[in-house]
């Protein structure tokens, strides 16, 4: 085993301490362009270690140097005061300068009581706590496992109570070489607690990573800590390992090792996708894999993408989450097992369906009538035709969905599906349409006014890839009754009603959006602007943002406040509105 990396020889400065001007000027820099976070991982690269003798003389240069660092506290804490006043009785226009002079004022402060505070003094829970909260805080996995590493290097303290932190080790990405010794490493040192794992394709490779034999040396290092996985999320290319990873998932199940997995997810990508790819074993199709031979008792979460299973004899009960993903028809389940397997999950909160679902069986599916899922807050459709949507619409009652996401709906007219929809998703507060195509008419605008005006709950459109008219919906004028013959009036987006006028959606305050026409999203939010119900906030998905131009992010700021978002994971507004009441 080969223990990590040692951290790199960062650029040193010849002195400690520093003095209190040169804490001043060097808070604000690099680029106040980059993250503050990553402004103070730079500067800390260019700063000397504290002298590590405990002598008096050394003792006094840390003492002086804790008085200034007191001085420049209290100057901060009374310029923040003084901007504070300003604020408050000056302008409104004013206050975004004096806005960013607080933050760069409590940045500072902020900074300097950090760098002065006795971290190795706190009790050892306290200081275990801190270190657990650095590495939980990230939004983004491969940041969250560099953190770790990060504090292993820090100092001979640091790195015993790092890794004697067993939880701090739990999660393992796989994305080393074989023979996985970082890997290895990792667990461990996370010794018998529960393991959340993650293998996936590394992203710059243009060729598969995982064959057979790689992903059975892969699963040689990982097996032997099965009963601790808790969360197993499985990212590859071809079909080889996934099957490897089913077969060995089953004989486990079989030979009664004990499977404690809450999560799992298996995705198929696939470059370019094909169903029947390299490895795939027609046999499957008459004798499909049994997932953890029967034997899945905790399992809570699962996500199925370009694979399946034996939808009968594995253990789909009890389930939080079914996501379904990219399967063919022949090799999925039977209109009664899908019922079944929905049925035996009372508790389901997500249900995706993303090509793939059920058997067509529409005379059965006539006659035993939808399911009943009250539980389900989040529902998923995508990727289908026309008629297999209307016919999957037809199979399930989720009346209580709070976050309704449609995508790649395409190729044909969605008009009948929307119809359909109508009245079946009144209390939906998130609403996503990815790639979704309806007629540009006048009866199909009715019909999508129809469905908006059934849904007066929305607060948060997530939009991508969709064509102006649908936009313009959300601005139209409902009527009493919806008849789909007559035209739209040309006015009813355009003209600045009064308060009194029936709004569209009138809970919608949070818009975003990419793959979209500025144009169009500037319209919008002039229009909501006009019928006095504006967007708060505006979210621009991350690589979208370079291909704004300058004008336009103006135009955007104007009509709300502009926030660029990752996707690794929701914003505040998204989690708070699925939540019950």
């Amino acid at each position: 085993m080969v223990p990590p990396p040692p951290p790199p020889t960062p650029v040193r400065v010849s002195r400690f301490p520093y003095s209190v001007d040169e804490l001043e000027t060097l808070a604000k820099c690099p680029d106040s362009r980059l993250r503050r976070s990553a402004k103070m991982s730079l500067w800390l690269q260019t700063q000397p270690e504290p002298p590590r003798d405990t002598s008096k003389k050394s003792r006094a240069i840390v003492a002086d140097y804790d008085a200034q660092c007191h001085k420049l506290l209290a100057r901060c804490n009374e310029k923040i005061r003084e901007q504070e006043a300003l604020k408050a009785n000056c302008p409104p226009h004013l206050h975004p300068s004096i806005d960013a002079e607080i933050g760069d004022l409590a940045y500072e402060r902020n900074y300097t009581w950090w760098r002065q505070f006795r971290m190795n003094d706190l009790p050892p829970e306290i200081f275990t706590n801190i270190l657990r909260y650095v590495v939980w805080s990230t939004s983004d996995s491969s940041e969250g496992l560099m953190y770790r590493l990060h504090l292993t290097w820090v100092s001979k303290k640091w790195r015993f109570m790092t890794i004697a932190d067993q939880t701090l080790w739990s999660v393992v990405w796989m994305r080393d070489k074989a023979p996985y010794e970082r890997s290895q490493v990792w667990l461990d040192r996370a010794g018998s607690t529960p393991l959340d794992i993650r293998i996936n394709e590394r992203d710059d490779e243009s060729e598969p990573r995982f064959d057979h034999r790689s992903m059975e040396r892969l699963l040689h290092v990982l097996f032997p800590k099965l009963s601790q996985i808790r969360m197993l999320i499985v990212i590859i290319d071809t079909w080889a390992p996934a099957l490897i990873l089913l077969r060995k998932l089953q004989k486990a199940g079989i030979m009664g090792i004990p499977i404690n997995i809450e999560r799992f997810e298996l995705h198929r990508a696939g470059k370019p996708y094909v169903w029947a790819g390299p490895g795939y074993d027609a046999k499957l199709v008459t004798n499909p894999i049994v997932f953890c031979g029967g034997k899945a008792p905790k399992l809570k979460y699962l996500a199925i993408n370009g694979v399946y299973v034996d939808w009968v004899r594995s253990p789909l009960a009890n389930l939080t989450t079914l996501d379904l993903r990219r399967m063919a028809l022949e090799v999925s389940p039977t209109l009664e097992g899908f019922r079944d397997i929905l049925k035996a999950c009372p508790n389901l909160h997500k249900l995706a369906l993303d090509g793939a679902g059920p058997r067509v069986e529409v005379e059965k599916a006539f006659k035993l009538g939808p399911v009943e899922m009250p539980t389900v807050r989040i529902f998923v459709m995508g990727d289908f035709s026309l008629h297999y949507a209307l016919y999957v619409l037809s199979l399930i009652s989720v009346p209580n969905t709070r976050d309704l996401t449609m995508m790649n709906m395409t190729g044909e007219d969605y008009s009948s599906l929307i119809v359909a929809m109508t009245g079946m998703f009144k209390d939906v507060r998130l609403l996503t349409l990815y790639t979704v195509d309806v007629a540009d008419a006048p009866w199909s605008r009715r019909i999508l006014v129809g469905w908006l005006r059934s849904m007066p709950l929305v607060g948060y459109l997530r939009i991508a890839q969709v064509r102006r008219h649908i936009f313009d919906a959300f601005l139209d004028k409902p009527t009493s009754s919806i008849k789909l013959d007559e035209p739209v009036s040309s006015d009813d987006s355009s003209s600045d009603e009064s308060t009194s006028r029936e709004v569209l959606c009138p809970k919608l305050q949070f818009l975003e959006f990419q793959s979209v026409d500025s144009n169009t999203i500037i319209a919008f939010g002039e229009g909501r602007k006009k019928l006095h119900i504006p967007l708060r906030k505006i979210y621009v998905n991350k690589p979208w943002v370079l291909k704004l131009l300058k004008p336009d992010v103006e135009k955007l700021k104007s009509l709300g406040e502009l926030l660029i978002v990752s996707g690794a994971s929701p914003t505040p507004e998204e989690s708070s509105l699925v939540q019950d009441d």
